[in-house]
């Protein structure tokens, strides 16, 4: 018989959030579905020598499991697609964040 293990408060914590209909949108990576949290969106407008840019960054926190499905480089959110500028882990392994940019993304 395998001993069962119990989930550290973290996971049950994840659990909770990302099974919370309140918080979690969807996006997708590769064409695969992930469930995300969004962080506020900053607009950093800039001038640059091709044009206007708005520089909009932010990130998404998905569950790792969802996240580890994929490799791809960019992300579609709320219709838009984004770069995924870098991906970062929390502490626990549960969630992973994924830093986007809409810098050199070819959004819409």
């Amino acid at each position: 018989m395998v001993a069962k293990v119990a989930k550290s408060p973290f996971e049950i914590l994840n659990d909770d959030i990302f099974g919370n209909g309140d918080f979690v949108e969807s996006a997708s990576i590769d064409g695969i579905p992930i469930r995300v949290i969004p962080s506020a969106l900053k607009e950093n407008p800039e001038f640059t020598e091709i044009g206007f840019d708005t520089r909009v960054s932010f990130f998404l926190r998905t569950p790792t499991n969802d996240v580890a499905r994929t490799s791809g480089e960019y992300v579609v959110y709320r219709g838009v697609r984004y770069r995924i500028a870098s991906r970062e882990t929390d502490s626990a392994g549960n969630s992973v964040h994924l830093y986007l940019s809409s810098s050199g993304s070819g959004n819409r």
